[in-house]
């Protein structure tokens, strides 16, 4: 049953836990859609955490017209990890909705997501498409996460892929696994995932259901290469957990980037990161299920394909090694153009190519 608008409910079906630091740029727009949701049963809990600006003005201002919201005040800044755990003691309902101060949502975030873990039951915390926007709300591109248990847990092994801002979660199993690492300053969703991998079943809804802002003063966009490093400790211990065998840091740093296909590294650090990524494929083929190991390979293959695309200008043997292993990866893709046409201008010297050009162009030597 719906409650009417504003009013909050007796017993709330799920709690939207909220924690906001100096956001009164997009608070406003933020809390709007939530408390315009076509699900209404529920509360908000959220923790102003020592905001210097305008933030606890307006979410008093809301919650004087909306008594759905329970505001706590942090006397000073504590991070986002410590806030969230204060809210989450006071979350009443068996159901959390995470959402952040800066992103738009979808008037049926809540009915979405609610309806997915009440259909299956199985699942303990679900997330979402989300279409990224600038900071005027303008939209830049959409992302499109793996939306089965299985390709979530294989993802998880390397990045995250559950989007903080769009995931709810049963509150049973956060508070069971300890909640958030106050240690973890950013990255601390997918430290929590991490802890929950062995114990949840996860999911993606397909539809985007939330506009996630992106700007200067979001913590992703700041966290600079000490964040960086912290969320690869992450999934160092993952991986380490995943092969039974230490990993150093710095090489678990080559492998996500040649997993996400962000750089391409020297030669001897390809070397070793593509020599770890098959080992994982060699473990994903003992322990997953065939389409599993078949998104991994394919996963793998284009990020190594687009990075041996990218540095074949100026590392034509690093390119080369990219190249050969992304077709150890997805043997099936061997034949595709792209990658014919990079094997050669790789292989093939460079005016023996120069001639193959023309000859394609009805040119001939002596016309050049």
């Amino acid at each position: 049953m719906n409650p009417e608008p504003g009013r909050r409910p007796e017993t709330p079906v799920v709690n939207v836990l909220m924690s906001v630091y100096n956001g009164e740029a997009h608070l406003p727009e933020a809390l709007d859609t939530l408390l315009s949701q076509t699900f209404r049963a529920f509360e908000m809990v959220v923790v102003d955490d020592g905001s210097t600006d305008g933030s606890l003005r307006i979410l008093q201002e809301h919650a004087e017209r909306d008594d759905r919201i329970r505001l706590l005040c942090n006397e000073s800044n504590r991070g986002l990890s410590a806030s969230l755990n204060r809210g989450l003691l006071l979350c009443r309902a068996p159901i959390v909705a995470r959402a952040d101060a800066d992103d738009i949502y979808a008037p049926n975030y809540l009915e979405t997501q609610l309806r997915l873990l009440r259909d299956r039951p199985e699942l303990g915390v679900v997330s979402s498409a989300f279409d990224k926007v600038d900071v005027d709300g303008n939209f830049l591109n959409s992302f499109r996460p793996p939306t089965e248990d299985a390709q979530i847990r294989a993802e998880l092994l390397f990045s995250n892929c559950l989007t903080h801002s769009t995931t709810v979660f049963r509150a049973g199993l956060v508070r069971a696994a300890g909640g958030y690492d106050e240690t973890f300053w950013t990255a601390q969703d997918y430290e929590l995932w991490s802890r929950l991998r062995d114990s949840a079943r996860f999911a993606n809804s397909d539809v985007p259901l939330v506009r996630y802002r992106r700007h200067d003063g979001a913590t992703t966009r700041r966290r600079g290469q000490a964040g960086e490093r912290l969320s690869l400790t992450v999934t160092q211990r993952l991986l380490t957990k995943y092969l039974s065998r230490p990993l150093a840091l710095d090489d678990i740093c080559v492998v996500r980037k040649l997993y996400c296909g962000t750089e391409a590294p020297g030669i001897q650090a390809a070397r070793q990161g593509t020599s770890i990524l098959r080992d994982v494929v060699g473990q994903a083929g003992r322990v997953e299920d065939r389409a599993t190991v078949t998104a991994l390979r394919r996963r793998i293959c284009r990020s190594l394909f687009s990075l041996a695309v990218s540095s074949a200008p100026t590392d034509r043997q690093t390119s080369r090694h990219l190249l050969g292993q992304a077709a150890r990866m997805d043997p099936d893709w061997t034949l595709d153009r792209r990658m014919l046409k990079l094997r050669a201008r790789l292989h093939l010297p460079e005016a023996l190519l120069a001639y193959a050009r023309d000859a394609m162009k009805g040119r001939t030597v002596e016309e050049r």
